[in-house]
């Protein structure tokens, strides 16, 4: 910074940043009382004369579109951790905004992620299924599980939580620990997967639009029953939390909501989206169901209400929605391809 006249430099501001492109400082502005300067890597710095060494605030966040996103229970707040196309997770706590990015040595396209039982849990392109502890600051020296195919798909059970499912291309993974039990080729294209709250039973959606429900036993998977409803490849379902029903979505652009025991459909005509479903979450309280599409749109169906009673986010996300989790039963939180993570109030 230079005094008028002389060109002496008065105050030279440090980072504790590393010293890769991303660190470098790329534009700056006076804002009141503070300096504010901006990264390659999109941190914005508020920067004080009164304390050079470092800057008095940081704020981040994603640059490129976001892939996943997940809740987790940290203490007694409320946090949730968001991955985009270039590898990059943060860590934002609720109210407050952003806290962290974890830090990675090789930056990895994340296709999912579940924050379980103090654990991040995490798959992506280069074929390893990662577990971080939480609360952590460090991502690339997690435990790792080498997969043999690229993943398509990971949920982890509720209260069971080391017992995972995942779909992948050689077919449905169940993995225990730090260890995949199985591989399991169930002779049909698994395209997602969900296991339920206690790790008893696994739901894998296919290319044909069919549910298959199988029992686990072990390290085993055995056939139980076959829903039939959707009229598309099935891209997303969920177990609502107490495992009573499971939800699921298709790139047909249409939901169901379904009884966990008679496989009985709960709700139908679920088809107010314009293109194909990318994701969906349910509420805690087990009476809401959240979808998110490539139309940019959510929707919020009400078990307890008609069908038509839902309510309409809409252009939540500019290029689409891929990720939405529920802090509680009036608070949704997304992301998506505009690289935004959005909290809203429902009514």
């Amino acid at each position: 910074m230079l005094e008028d006249g002389n060109a002496k430099v008065s105050t030279t501001f440090k980072f504790s940043g590393g010293s890769g492109a991303e660190d470098m400082q790329v534009g700056c502005l006076w804002l009141k009382d503070y300096l504010i300067s901006i990264s390659l890597g999109g941190c914005i710095n508020y920067l004080s004369c009164s304390n050079p060494g470092s800057p008095s605030r940081v704020l981040s966040g994603h640059i490129k579109n976001i892939t996943a996103i997940t809740a987790a229970a940290v203490g007694s707040g409320f946090e949730f951790f968001s991955s985009s196309y270039d590898g990059v997770i943060c860590r934002w706590v609720y109210g407050a905004g952003f806290k962290a990015k974890l830090e990675t040595k090789n930056p990895v396209h994340v296709k999912a992620m579940v924050a379980m039982a103090g654990n991040l849990f995490t798959c992506g392109l280069d074929n390893k299924l990662r577990m971080c502890p939480l609360p952590g600051e460090t991502y690339g020296d997690s435990e790792m599980v080498e997969l043999k195919s690229q993943p398509k798909d990971l949920d982890v059970a509720l209260n069971c939580p080391h017992t995972a499912i995942m779909t992948s291309e050689a077919g449905v993974l169940l993995i225990q620990g730090s260890a995949v039990v199985s591989t399991n080729n169930l002779g049909f294209t698994a395209t997602a997967s969900a296991i339920s709250p206690d790790g008893s039973e696994v739901i894998v959606g296919s290319q044909d639009g069919k549910l298959y429900i199988y029992s686990v036993k072990g390290d085993t998977l055995l056939q139980e029953a076959v829903v039939e409803g959707h009229r598309g490849p099935v891209t997303t379902v969920r177990y609502s939390p107490n495992g009573s029903m499971f939800a699921s979505g298709d790139s047909n652009r249409e939901a169901f909501v379904w009884d966990g025991v008679s496989h009985e459909v709960k709700m139908k005509n679920m088809v107010y989206h314009t293109a194909k479903i990318t994701c969906l979450a349910w509420s805690p309280d087990n009476l809401k169901v959240a979808t998110g599409s490539v139309d940019t749109n959510i929707f919020v169906y009400n078990l307890e209400k008609p069908v038509s009673a839902k309510i309409m986010i809409k252009g939540a996300h500019l290029g689409g929605v891929n990720g939405v989790i529920f802090k509680d039963e009036s608070t949704l939180i997304s992301a998506g391809d505009d690289a935004c993570v959005r909290v809203w109030k429902l009514p």
